[in-house]
């Protein structure tokens, strides 16, 4: 913001008002150009890509008798995720804070704690096999946004549009 101050006061001041006073010299004024204050840093979303499916090689161990085991080169594709505040072997899972429906979308949304000790991790659950994939989150993290679809399902979970971190 621009502003002017006179023998009359203060009054606000644009730059054409600028560009009048440099140019004729108005004597008796004090010009200052004063910044907005500053907004609080937000950090931006950014992207999480979990493998969009996994290749396994399960097998099972003593097949009943009469029967057969065959494997299916069927792709196990990423139908759920989890949140632990530690590690997931520990059974610290988190439950979403806030959740908001857009049409047929649902946004779950989890406040992570930045300085955590323990990290927080997430865990990918993939369809078709109990095999899971975890990874820890960059150190920082304070939030976390899912965005699923709640018209499509996978493995009987709605399927996740995107994973965001911040």
């Amino acid at each position: 913001m621009m502003a002017l101050f006179c023998e009359g006061g203060a009054m606000k001041t644009n730059a054409l008002v600028l560009g009048f006073i440099l140019l004729t010299g108005a004597a008796g004024c004090l010009l200052f150009h004063a910044q907005a204050p500053a907004k609080p840093s937000v950090q931006a979303w950014k992207r999480l890509m979990p493998p969009p499916s996994i290749a396994v090689k399960e097998e099972v161990r003593g097949a009943p008798s009469g029967w057969t085991v065959e494997s299916e080169d069927a792709p196990h594709i990423l139908a759920g995720i989890t949140f632990y505040d530690g590690l997931p072997a520990d059974m610290g899972s988190l439950v979403y804070d806030s959740q908001k429906k857009m049409g047929t979308k649902l946004v779950l949304t989890w406040v992570l704690d930045p300085d955590t000790p323990r990290g927080s991790w997430i865990r990918c659950h993939y369809a078709g096999t109990n095999l899971v994939l975890d990874q820890q989150l960059p150190k920082g993290i304070s939030a976390a946004r899912v965005v699923l679809d709640t018209q499509t399902h996978v493995d009987g979970y709605e399927q996740i549009l995107s994973i965001e971190l911040r």
